[in-house]
């Protein structure tokens, strides 16, 4: 299945300048580190991905009436949080390619990769508080604090089934807290922090935190690596039991949907994936993801005058899942 992300590049094109920006003066970051990691970090920041956090953090602050270096500042800390997680996930997950290159974790070995995000993690807790409201500054500890303890729950479920309302719960932890706090740094800064704007986009970044993890999981599931990027298969290497899992084992009849989760390493990921094609498993999952992405929609339908380049968002990610 080839996923189709044509949309989302449009979208991404209206703020071509900021991103480009943004790019250079993550650079600007990397150099700023000490000599002898300064070539390491520059590894870790060097410009890749979708920037969909920079784009929720510009998205939710559409009218410009602020500082944009101050823009620019809050969109590169929510950035680098991001990336440093992506550093410690692919040393937890073992695995070997991001982006269609080799992981920071496959470059420099495990113990350099946790230092380097842990150094890219201190380096967002700079920028988030250097020159900015108190608010922000707490919400940037909050939120890494967060990222943390969904990982630590996922990890903890490894090896036993996980239900829909546990899986949420880990998501909304690991994924949907940074895209919240990306679209309270832009609606914050447009119009405060404890504004109705500000609140109603931070509740549509939740909702589209959750849909993207959902995405990223079906991926794993249901795309190549020459599709993807990244290291296919990690969720079932893992042992990691997310959405298409669950609603298989759902879909299934009782008795055997109780035996294959008790033995679920004894099957392929390629015989796993033909029975969740066969129950229309991809289906249901990309239902679910709509789902999630109108609730985005709807808490923001109002705010008319600052909600267009976030519902924008909301369509050009809604895209990027395939018709099943």
């Amino acid at each position: 299945m080839k996923y189709q992300n044509a949309r989302f590049e449009k979208f991404a094109e209206s703020f071509e300048k900021h991103i480009s920006e943004l790019k250079s003066y993550l650079k600007k970051q990397a150099a700023s580190f000490d000599v002898e990691v300064r070539k390491q970090a520059a590894e870790c920041i060097k410009p890749q991905g979708k920037y969909l956090r920079p784009l929720l953090v510009y998205s939710s602050a559409p009218s410009k009436k602020y500082s944009d270096k101050e823009l620019q500042k809050r969109a590169a800390a929510v950035e680098l949080i991001h990336l440093a997680s992506l550093i410690h996930d692919d040393v937890i997950d073992n695995a070997d390619l991001r982006r269609d290159e080799e992981t920071i974790f496959k470059k420099f070995g495990a113990r350099t990769a946790i230092l380097l995000g842990d150094a890219i993690f201190a380096h967002a807790m700079g920028l988030s508080v250097d020159g900015n409201a108190p608010e922000v500054s707490s919400r940037a500890i909050a939120v890494v604090k967060t990222l943390s303890q969904g990982e630590i729950m996922q990890t903890l479920a490894l090896n036993r089934e996980t239900d829909m309302a546990r899986y949420i719960s880990i998501i909304e932890g690991k994924t949907a807290s940074l895209f919240e706090f990306a679209c309270f740094l832009g609606a914050s800064l447009e119009c405060g922090a404890q504004s109705e704007w500000a609140k109603a986009a931070q509740k549509a970044g939740k909702a589209l935190g959750r849909a993207y993890q959902m995405y990223d999981d079906i991926c794993d599931w249901d795309m190549a690596e020459s599709q993807s990027g990244k290291t296919a298969g990690t969720d079932f290497i893992s042992e990691k039991q997310t959405l298409p899992v669950i609603i298989l084992l759902k879909t299934l009849p009782k008795r055997e949907s109780a035996k294959l989760s008790k033995n679920l390493k004894s099957h392929s990921p390629q015989d796993l994936r033909q029975m969740m094609s066969e129950n229309g498993v991809f289906k249901k999952c990309a239902e679910i993801y709509e789902k999630e992405v109108e609730k985005a929609r709807a808490a923001i339908a109002k705010f008319v005058g600052k909600n267009e380049k976030l519902l924008e968002f909301c369509d050009a990610i809604s895209s990027m899942m395939p018709k099943y």
